[in-house]
């Protein structure tokens, strides 16, 4: 195939399974690992490229455990956790993505640490001592298991027989998530608009963005859309989200996390899925509305948008009661507006339309 990268690293070839997703059977495969992905090798000689940007990790976390990826509705499953120290070698920019169980043994003496600091920071002060801890324990969780704990988030408060599922809609909202990404995210987003007349929107853990329809209809032009994306955007960066649901963890729970334990992980999705009431300090909030002006600034989108539709949600937005509390926005505050307001008029530039040919009012009938 002509994307097969033409520098090969020999003998960093694995024998494994392929599972396409639309049947039960499997196919013998050999997996070979390379700069830009895996290469797929086929008993008929056909081959294709996996690139790392689309694999999912989702086991292979614990020594012994057959390591699968995940790309879209197909699988592979290789039984030599090999693999992942040879993409760790060979694709050192994606080191992060995929967790080698090896390395295990060197990281607890740091865990250990961890649980003391966290341990002495939590009796110190919850003030100043839980953000700490919980943040430490954030930044080492591995990008695959965020993306699990995002994934359970979503399907939980955004289930998938409610969400709106026009392709060729959801594509342009799509477009404009990875405009305001650009490239050097350590995720890959993935957006839903779920039928529910609320004014709000979430970002879970690992990516995961769910625009509710009663917010995407009260938007009169994509700016204003791409505001709210932005903002949630950079909960996700920033692992506001991550650091959210660990605090509302135990700290055993937490150490398990960074050390590598399933059970902590299972014990995260199951907390994720349940915490109706779990939210966003001001502090995040106020973090997430400057950069993500920031980012609307540098794809110079017009920040008016921004700035009209929190308006907008500052009035017709209350205090979110069940399900629908969790991660939701706090109620704007005059201050943050005005502070958006003024980043917004320092713009220099001529902004550029988000859609230019395309009909708003034509992508907003995406639930109808």
């Amino acid at each position: 195939m002509s994307d097969l990268p033409r520098r090969r690293q020999p003998g960093a070839v694995w024998e494994g399974h392929y599972y396409d997703g639309a049947s039960p059977h499997r196919h013998d495969v050999r997996v070979e690992v390379t700069e830009a992905g895996l290469v797929v090798q086929f008993a008929d000689g056909q081959e294709t490229l996996w690139h790392y940007d689309d694999l999912l990790q989702t086991q292979g976390f614990h020594a012994g455990e057959v390591v699968r990826f995940e790309h879209g509705p197909e699988s592979l499953a290789v039984p030599d956790a090999g693999i992942l120290r040879a993409i760790r070698l060979l694709a050192a920019g994606y080191a992060q993505r995929f967790h080698d169980p090896r390395s295990r043994s060197l990281e607890w003496p740091i865990f250990i640490g961890a649980a003391v600091a966290a341990a002495g920071l939590l009796v110190a002060g919850w003030v100043w001592g839980l953000p700490a801890a919980t943040g430490f324990a954030a930044d080492r969780i591995p990008v695959a298991w965020e993306e699990e704990l995002g994934r359970s988030v979503t399907e939980n408060l955004a289930p998938r027989d409610k969400r709106c599922g026009d392709p060729a809609r959801l594509a342009a909202i799509e477009g404009m998530v990875a405009r305001l990404v650009g490239d050097g995210s350590r995720y890959r987003y993935k957006v839903a608009v779920a039928r529910e007349d609320v004014v709000n929107a979430f970002a879970a853990p690992g990516g995961h963005v769910v625009v509710f329809s009663g917010l995407l209809e009260r938007t009169r032009r994509p700016e204003e859309l791409a505001g709210v994306l932005a903002h949630e955007i950079e909960h996700v960066e920033q692992r506001h989200a991550t650091r959210a649901l660990l605090r509302d963890l135990s700290l055993r729970a937490v150490i398990g996390l960074i050390a590598g334990d399933a059970g902590a992980l299972q014990a995260a999705i199951s907390a994720a899925g349940t915490l109706a009431g779990l939210q966003y300090r001001r502090h995040d909030e106020e973090a997430a509305d400057v950069a993500g002006m920031k980012r609307m600034q540098r794809i110079k989108a017009d920040p008016q948008g921004m700035v009209s539709f929190f308006e907008i949600l500052d009035k017709e937005n209350p205090d979110l009661a069940g399900p629908l509390a969790y991660l939701s926005t706090h109620p704007r505050t005059g201050d943050r507006i005005a502070r958006l307001r003024n980043m917004a008029a320092e713009a220099a530039y001529r902004p550029e339309p988000l859609l230019p040919g395309r009909a708003w009012d034509e992508v907003k009938r995406l639930c109808r």
